[in-house]
């Protein structure tokens, strides 16, 4: 269950336009660069609080846009963690003009 709060913030955060615009640069990157794990897309983004992005990523790979392609040992942390990249029906797409990475 999730807490009101984080469904709150979720709802302000959507609003505010940066969801979309995170989603966004999140798809662009890995077309661009190829399977990542979710750390290296923060960092490249230059993402401050990981909660802007990690469920991001989490929901477009939900939605099909993204996909789990494997897993590696993270090189921040240690620990083991998962790859992603853009999925197949979308590789061929340009972000801007073709792929709503809005729901």
């Amino acid at each position: 269950m999730i807490h009101p709060n984080s469904d709150l913030s979720y709802d302000e955060h959507k609003k505010s336009g940066k969801r979309d615009a995170w989603r966004k640069k999140a798809y662009e990157y890995l077309f661009v660069q190829g399977a990542k794990s979710d750390r290296e897309i923060i960092n490249a983004l230059e993402v401050e609080d990981v909660n802007n992005i990690r469920p991001e990523i989490t929901r477009m790979i939900q939605e099909g846009i993204l996909q789990e392609c494997g897993k590696k040992i993270c090189q921040f942390t240690g620990k083991r963690v998962r790859l992603s990249e853009v999925s197949a029906p979308y590789r061929g797409r340009n972000a801007q003009t073709e792929v709503s990475v809005s729901t």
